[in-house]
């Protein structure tokens, strides 16, 4: 017996992409789908007898796992009726602050929940490679994070260059709310040693490149991933809902998926 999906935000540009990953998946098979009230598609056939909605409640009454790539207006909902309908949550959604993230920590005691700012799996790597390199190569090494996106992407930093800039704090046994630089403008001074730089790009239809930047004296090194095909990230959704089917309660990430915790 397959394992039955809902997809929240099934018009966007992802959500498209993982119907389309879970039309070919042996495992999944499409339950319900929705999109806002206001789209002139909603009414219209997405899968066998599965018609676009705008009810949220639906993908979570019909799907044993939802996956949630919307807005974060509808993520407080979107928890709520996961919890009362116990059903497993992959999220997408990006932008989340310490509050969001609070409300997934609450919402996780009672249902399994997995959320990623980028499920790529080569992303999720880079992310544990930046820890291990920020740890050994030390704070004499500069640490700047550099990323581009489509014109379309409304948050800046990306979710993805936060969790690396993360990444490296956790490496150096710091917090990057107290080493992150995300703006230089004018005279500045000298860079503080510790500091952790962003610098952010926005424009055509790239899908997504980041490179964490080790600088020393003398050398540099860097780890760069460029997402050359968005179906990579429902590739990675689909693999994360497959992952999480069969989890206890808890809040889960794509470090977990790929089994590189500890």
């Amino acid at each position: 017996m397959k394992i039955k999906v809902g997809i929240a935000g099934a018009t966007g540009r992802m959500g498209q992409l993982i119907i389309e990953q879970i039309k070919k998946d042996d495992y999944f098979t499409l339950a319900a789908a929705t999109t806002s009230i206001n789209n002139p598609l909603l009414g219209t056939m997405v899968g066998d007898h599965v018609f676009l909605h705008s009810n949220p409640e639906e993908l979570f009454t019909k799907g044993q796992v939802v996956i949630d790539f919307t807005k974060l207006d509808l993520l407080e909902e979107h928890l709520r009726l996961a919890v009362q309908h116990k059903t497993k949550l992959v999220i997408g959604t990006t932008g989340l602050s310490s509050e969001h993230k609070g409300m997934l920590l609450e919402a996780s005691k009672e249902i399994p929940l997995l959320y990623a700012s980028n499920t790529s799996m080569g992303v999720t790597l880079m992310r544990v490679l930046t820890t291990q390199i920020a740890k050994i190569l030390g704070p004499e090494f500069d640490i700047e994070i550099d990323e581009i996106h489509h014109r379309h992407k409304v948050d800046a930093p990306s979710g993805t260059s936060l969790s690396l800039g993360e990444a490296a704090a956790k490496g150096r046994g710091v917090s990057l709310r107290d080493v992150a630089c995300f703006e230089r403008h004018g005279h500045t001074g000298p860079r503080p040693e510790g500091q952790i730089g962003f610098s952010v790009r926005r424009g055509g239809s790239i899908v997504g490149d980041h490179t964490v930047s080790f600088i020393g004296e003398d050398e540099c090194l860097e780890i760069t991933h460029k997402g050359i095909s968005r179906s990579l990230y429902a590739k990675g959704a689909v693999a994360a809902a497959h992952w999480l089917c069969d989890k206890p309660n808890g809040l889960y990430n794509m470090e977990d998926v790929l089994g590189l915790k500890k």
